[in-house]
């Protein structure tokens, strides 16, 4: 229970993206932050994205699928967050960072490099409660279809449906 978590020590969260995400004021996250949350500080600057943004009494760690294996070495968190898929090592790297009995959340659209995802990771036929996941509509990230805020195109879309249906 995060709440029991809060009460003890700052609760320790892990941000895993691609670094154009938290770039100053031009990445998705950085600036989805910046409005949802305006007391959130950003810190630990490198290169042109930040390394952690501290909330209150919550420390969010900020890693990239850019960065080495070793680079996502460290700590226990609580919550270790995805935004898009990650390379695999790199997902696994983190997931293993949740040892005592932290929680991941996903959230991406698993169509590029991620068969590991459908494979190991969404299983529907799992027990009860060991995953949680919503469907999607894959042509909602279509940036070529009028009114959608995608950023896939039609062709790449197609591309990767053609894919898992050869894995399936």
């Amino acid at each position: 229970d995060m709440r029991k978590i809060r009460k003890k020590r700052k609760l320790l969260i892990r941000l895993v993206c691609d670094a154009k995400d938290m770039k100053e004021d031009a990445g998705s996250l950085h600036q989805q932050i910046k409005l949802w949350i305006p007391t959130a500080k950003f810190k630990d600057k490198t290169g042109d994205f930040y390394q952690t943004v501290v909330i209150g009494d919550v420390i969010i760690d900020v890693k990239t699928h850019s960065q080495d294996i070793v680079s996502h070495a460290g700590p226990d968190y609580d919550l270790v967050i995805f935004n898009e898929p990650a390379p695999k090592a790199i997902y696994e790297e983190n997931i293993s960072r949740l040892r005592k009995g932290g929680r991941a959340a996903l959230f991406l659209t698993p169509l590029s490099g991620a068969s590991y995802l459908r494979d190991d990771v969404i299983r529907p036929e799992g027990p009860e409660g060991e995953v949680y996941f919503t469907e999607g509509n894959v042509w909602e990230n279509c940036k070529d279809i009028e009114g959608t805020r995608g950023i896939l195109a039609k062709s790449d879309i197609e591309f990767q449906i053609r894919k898992w249906k050869r894995l399936g």
